[in-house]
């Protein structure tokens, strides 16, 4: 449904549901990485409202069902969405149709992998590992909003789409719900340069770093930085102020420069929880260099 009418589900925030799908994330940030733009996806989760303390978003970005298109009709324009099915069908991807009201064909859900869905899966020109860092910044950005975040089990291990399954069963959703057998989940984790091995790596780096930051907390403060059309960045500020996180994520594949204001982060020291690097405030900016589909979460050393 579309977004604004999904809300409705919190009620009041007291009387009504704890907890809703946040489902105009998934076709935003598929809209974000194919358009190597953040602007729409920064603009609309700067516009998240939370009705109470109680209360909360399932930031969510695949499914055993499709990525529905419905939440983001009132976000973004036929022609945005209309790119976003192109790019999907050129990924092998299916479209699901229903009747409108009017008695016209209108596209609501999206069939198709989260990794086929970021990856051609026949361009053998572009190596697997860069493949992965597509798809791991993808899924960062789902990890560092506001709310709590989950992973369907083939987004853990970048499934590929089933089309066979699809032409047995008639099922468009089939495409994403392909059987997982253990012993073959563990032997490509056994190879270091697997596609699951590699986002085994990766993802999990974020996973075991997040758990830790009081930042991420679903209650701690979000404040969206709109620094650069390049990257997408927020800043999350735990009730004490002690741990603030400044989470950014390179969504396109170039290289990006920031100088970010100091009036926009108020702290002067930073440090990389993944690399441990040190960064800080010169002459009124912290500067940042991100490499393509770079993740970065600068944790920040000032005393609140």
């Amino acid at each position: 449904m579309p977004h604004q009418q999904n809300l409705s589900y919190f009620g009041n925030g007291h009387d009504e549901a704890q907890m809703i799908y946040n489902f105009a994330l998934p076709p935003l940030v598929l809209h974000t990485f194919y358009t190597e733009n953040s602007e729409i996806l920064s603009d609309w989760a700067d516009s998240l409202e939370f009705k109470s303390r109680t209360t909360t978003f399932f930031n969510f970005l695949d499914s055993h069902d499709g990525i529905g298109l419905s939440a983001v009709k009132n976000i973004l324009s036929l022609e945005q969405i209309n790119f976003i099915i192109k790019n999907v069908q050129e990924r092998q991807g299916y479209i699901s149709y229903k009747m409108s009201s009017s008695g016209q064909e209108e596209p609501y859900e999206l069939n198709i992998t989260w990794f086929n869905a970021l990856n051609y899966e026949d361009d053998f020109e572009e190596p697997v590992a860069e493949q992965v860092k597509r798809f791991v910044a993808s899924r960062s950005i789902a990890l560092v909003l506001q709310g709590v975040p989950g992973i369907y089990l083939h987004g853990l291990f970048g499934t590929s789409n089933d089309l066979l399954l699809v032409s047995e069963t008639n099922s468009k959703r089939d495409i994403n719900r392909r059987v997982l057998f253990y012993e073959a989940i563990v032997k490509s984790l056994e190879d270091p340069h697997s596609r699951p091995a590699l986002i085994n790596q990766e993802l999990g780096k974020l996973i075991k770093i997040r758990i830790k930051q009081a930042a991420f907390h679903p209650n701690s403060y979000q404040k969206i930085l709109k620094i650069s059309s390049k990257v997408f960045a927020v800043l999350r500020t735990p009730t004490l102020r002690e741990g603030v996180v400044l989470a950014i994520t390179n969504i396109c594949n170039g290289n990006v420069s920031l100088d970010i204001p100091f009036e926009l982060i108020k702290s002067y020291f930073w440090v990389d929880l993944f690399s441990k690097s040190n960064y800080k405030v010169d002459q009124g900016f912290l500067s940042i260099n991100l490499e393509p589909y770079e993740v970065l979460w600068l944790k920040s050393l000032d005393v609140n």
